[in-house]
């Protein structure tokens, strides 16, 4: 047997190992690259996190007073996904389907990228959330993004000053300014990120805003021509594979986020695919806030029920079939366990989007409504 000796291995003289099994490491020009820019833009983001800690997050703790609290509370609140969600369903159920299907697409692309960034950085929050990562802010690219894109559907190109109404038009970009600001400050009243972090979700959103002002026709029209119901699932698990993630023992929240996001939207767009004859009810002929309170209780109940029943009904299935299978006292592995809980957040996500965008409407138009 033939002996080579490990240069990596200690001691005067190295350690022999057979020479069939001393492999030499082996490096990739292109990848090594890649990994070093990676990790010298990470070292540069980290020290600009920490100097945005030090200065600007300290200011804002002195600012702490209970009037402060309350209004970057309610503006938190406005500029979380809860709320994008009961605003697209109002929009989809009342309004627009086209735009409500344009803006759930943009949510989802903001989410995706900003998440991917997330993970492939992995730079910490300024309070220490070792459950997330702050840099970029979603709620910073979605906040830039989704009011201007919607803006833009109403007044177009057009220049305030030729528009018919120009102090109104100026009055409305105003407070859509404010709105924005108030929502991206928030992340930096309560430290949950730091300057740096709000300021590359603010950009990311104006990049992709305005991408989709370019690609939100085609992008729309590709959507409704599709005629197979299993090509948007397909779609958003291929995406969710090549997604990073640091860990696939314990999955973190932002690719848990973003599982339940793309879920949701592979549901909706099955459903805005095949709308019904009558999708905005009564409001399409005599709109009135009456009528749109209504649908919106009456479709929220329904689509909370139905994700409720989901989220119940998921886990004590599971756990049936497991002990059915393998019996009470057999343990799941670690991978096994996160498989069904990746297929549980997808498939109840998915499901709950369907029933909004396709059996809601319905039910709506069933009852007259």
């Amino acid at each position: 047997m033939v002996l080579a000796e490990n240069p990596a291995a200690g001691g005067a003289h190295g350690a022999f190992i057979p020479r069939s099994q001393y492999a030499p490491r082996i490096s990739v020009p292109v990848v090594s690259c890649f990994v070093y820019l990676l990790a010298a833009m990470r070292a540069h983001l980290a020290q600009q996190i920490t100097w945005g800690t030090k200065t600007t997050l300290m200011v804002m703790r002195r600012l702490r007073n209970p009037v402060f609290d309350a209004y970057f509370e309610f503006w938190a609140h406005a500029g979380s996904e809860v709320s994008f969600l009961l605003f697209l369903l109002v929009f989809t159920w009342n309004v627009d389907t086209k735009i409500s299907r344009s803006l759930a697409m943009l949510f989802a692309l903001n989410a995706y990228v900003n998440s991917f960034l997330k993970n492939v950085f992995c730079l910490p929050r300024p309070m220490g959330d070792k459950g997330d990562f702050g840099w970029p802010s979603v709620l910073a690219s979605t906040g830039v993004s989704l009011p201007f894109f919607l803006l833009h559907t109403y007044y177009g190109t057009v220049w305030i000053w030729d528009d018919e109404d120009p102090w109104r038009t100026m009055a409305v970009y105003s407070f859509t300014f404010i709105c924005v600001g108030s929502m991206c400050a928030t992340r930096l009243y309560f430290c949950s990120c730091s300057p740096a972090d709000v300021q590359a979700g603010g950009i990311i959103g104006a990049i992709l805003l305005r991408l989709w002002m370019v690609l939100a026709e085609e992008a729309d029209a590709f959507v409704m021509a599709v005629d197979t119901w299993w090509y948007f699932p397909v779609a958003a698990i291929l995406l969710l594979i090549i997604h990073p993630t640091p860990s696939l023992v314990n999955m973190n929240e932002t690719y848990k986020f973003c599982i339940s996001t793309l879920g949701f939207l592979s549901g909706y767009l099955c459903g805005a695919t095949q709308p019904s004859i009558f999708p905005l009810g009564r409001n399409a002929q005599d709109p009135s806030a009456q009528g749109f309170t209504l649908r919106v209780v009456v479709g929220m109940s329904i689509l909370q029920c139905f994700s409720l029943s989901l989220d119940y009904g998921y886990p004590r299935l599971v756990e049936a079939l497991v002990k059915a299978t393998v019996g009470r006292q057999a343990a799941v592995p670690v991978w096994a366990r996160n498989l069904l809980k990746f297929v549980g957040r997808f498939s109840t996500k998915c499901a709950s989007g369907f029933i909004a965008a396709w059996a809601v409407p319905r039910v709506l138009q069933a009852l007259e409504l």
